[in-house]
C-alpha cells in the first residue's frame, strides 16, 4: 500500500503544479554558450558549488577541459555484519536466522572517492560535451588497506545540443527512467547504495531529446532512448555461454520514453520502459521469453530553504533498475515458460537548508516490495521487501571541505517471513573539487 501511495501521489502532483504555472512566454529565448549541463536543467539553476571551480579547467584551442570529483573518507558503524569491507549491501543484512553475522562491525574506507574529466566545446552552433567518471566502490581487487580496490567506470558519455534545442547522448549514463541525481537529490552520506525504492542504474545507451523552452527558468523536455538490459534470474537450468545479468541472450535493448517539466521551483517527470526478456531454459538450448515493462514518476519541489523530493515506480521484470537485490524472472510450468517478477517501490525525502548552502539536513524513507510467484523458488530466504530510513546533517566547513553524519535503519524481509534489521551510523568527510 505504501508504494502504491507514493505512485499515486507522484502521478497527481504534476497536475496541481502545472495548473499553477504562469502562461508560457511568447518571446524566443536567447541561448548562451556553455549554458546547459546536459541532458537536463534550466538555464538559471545550473548547479554551482559555493567555491570557485575555475582553477580546475583549462583551454586547448576552443575546447574547455576540466577535472572534477571528490576525495572522501567514510566511517561506518553497524549493528550487524552486512558484508566484507568491499561489499556492504542491503541484501546482505542478516536475517534473524543468520546468527554468525549478527554482530557489530565498523569500517573506515575511502573507496567512494570519485574522479572525473570533462571536455566541452562549441562547434558552429552545437554545444558538445564528453565526460568520463569513475570511483573505487566495488568488491574487486586487493584488501581495503595498503592497496585499494580497483578503479571502476561510473559514466562515460558524449553529448551534443544544437541551437534548435535538439540534443543527443551516447555512452554509459544514468538510466532514462532514473531521476537526475545532480538536480535536487538529497545528500547521501552513505554512498554505497541508494535508499530502497530509488532507481539506481547507469546504462550504456543511445538517447535523443528536445527541449521546449517557455522562459529561462521553465521548459518541457522530451526524451527517448535505447539502453542495455540485464536480469537477475532464478530457476534457470542452464546459462552456458553467457550471463543474463550481463544482457546475454537478449534480442532487444530496453526502450524508454520520458517527458519532464523543469523549473527552478518544481520538477516532475514520467517515463515508460518496455522490452522482451529472454533466458535459456535447459541444456538443450531452449530459449523462452516474456514482456518486461515499467513506469516511474519523479518529482521535486523547492520553496525557499525547503526541498521536497519523491519517486515511485511499478515494475514487471525490471526490478534490477531499482535494486539488484530482488530476482527479476523465473521459470514456471516445468521450465516451459518465463515469469517476470512484479515489484512496487518509492522514496520520499525532505531537505532543509539552515545556512545558505553551508549547512543542511536530509530525511529519507524508501520501500521496495516484490510480489510472490506461487510454486516457484520464491519461498525461502530470497528477499521480497526492503525498507530504508535515513536522517543526516551535512555542511561545508572550509571552502572545498564538506562533512556530515547520518543515521540509517534498514529492514528486510524474505518470502519465508523471516526478517532482519540493521542500524548504521555514517560519518563522511569530503574534499570536493571542480564541477561535473
Amino acid at each position: 500500500m505504501t508504494a502504491r501511495f507514493f505512485f499515486i501521489l507522484g502521478s497527481l502532483t504534476p497536475v496541481i503544479f502545472l495548473l499553477a504555472q504562469e502562461a508560457p512566454a511568447e518571446a524566443p529565448v536567447e541561448k548562451q554558450e556553455y549554458n546547459i549541463e546536459l541532458p537536463t536543467g534550466t538555464k538559471s539553476e545550473q548547479p554551482q558549488p559555493i567555491y570557485s571551480s575555475k582553477d580546475m579547467t583549462f583551454n586547448i584551442g576552443t575546447a574547455r577541459i576540466g577535472l572534477y570529483g571528490f576525495i572522501k573518507v567514510n566511517y561506518l558503524g553497524e549493528t550487524n555484519i552486512t558484508g566484507d569491507t568491499g561489499d556492504v549491501r542491503l541484501d546482505h543484512i542478516p536475517l534473524s536466522t543468520d546468527l554468525p553475522d549478527r554482530h557489530m562491525q565498523s569500517i573506515i574506507d575511502a573507496r567512494t572517492s570519485r574522479l572525473g574529466i570533462k571536455i566541452e566545446d562549441v562547434v558552429g552552433t552545437v554545444f558538445m560535451k564528453g565526460a568520463f567518471e569513475g570511483d573505487f566502490s566495488n568488491s574487486y581487487g586487493t584488501a581495503i588497506h595498503s592497496n585499494s580496490r580497483l578503479f571502476r567506470m561510473r559514466v562515460a558519455y558524449m553529448s551534443a545540443e544544437a541551437d534548435n534545442d535538439f540534443f543527443m547522448l551516447c555512452g554509459q549514463y544514468y538510466a532514462l527512467m532514473m531521476h537526475y541525481p545532480e538536480i535536487n537529490m538529497p545528500t547521501r552520506i552513505n554512498e554505497l547504495h541508494y535508499p530502497a525504492g530509488v532507481i539506481n542504474a547507469r546504462q550504456p545507451q543511445f538517447r535523443f531529446g528536445y527541449k521546449q523552452y517557455f522562459s529561462d527558468t521553465r521548459l518541457l523536455q522530451y526524451e527517448v532512448n535505447a539502453e542495455t538490459q540485464g536480469y537477475n534470474t532464478t530457476g534457470i537450468a542452464s546459462e552456458q555461454g553467457g550471463d543474463t545479468a550481463q544482457a546475454s541472450y537478449q534480442k532487444w535493448p530496453l526502450f524508454t520514453a520520458k517527458i519532464s517539466w523543469l523549473s527552478d521551483m518544481f520538477k516532475w517527470d514520467a517515463a515508460f520502459s518496455g522490452t522482451k526478456a529472454y533466458a535459456i531454459a535447459n541444456s538443450q538450448g531452449t530459449r523462452v521469453d516474456a514482456p518486461a515493462w515499467g513506469v516511474v514518476s519523479n518529482a521535486s519541489f523547492k520553496w525557499k530553504d525547503l526541498l521536497l523530493w519523491g519517486t515511485a515506480h511499478h515494475f514487471v521484470g525490471l526490478t534490477g533498475l531499482s535494486s539488484d537485490y530482488f530476482r527479476q524472472m523465473t521459470l514456471i510450468n516445468h521450465d516451459t515458460a518465463l515469469k517476470m517478477v512484479t515489484a512496487n517501490g518509492g522514496c520520499a525525502a525532505l531537505r532543509y537548508d539552515f545556512w545558505a548552502g553551508h549547512l543542511w539536513a536530509d530525511v529519507m524513507y524508501g520501500i521496495e516490495r516484490a510480489d510472490e510467484i506461487p510454486g516457484t523458488i520464491f519461498s525461502g530466504n530470497t528477499l521480497k521487501k526492503i525498507e530504508d530510513f535515513r536522517i543526516n546533517l551535512v555542511g561545508f566547513f572550509w571552502k572545498h571541505w564538506q562533512a556530515g553524519v547520518e543515521y540509517e535503519r534498514t529492514y528486510v524481509e524474505a518470502y519465508n517471513k523471516v526478517s532482519g534489521c540493521d542500524n548504521m551510523f555514517h560519518i563522511g568527510v569530503w574534499y570536493i573539487f571542480g564541477q561535473p
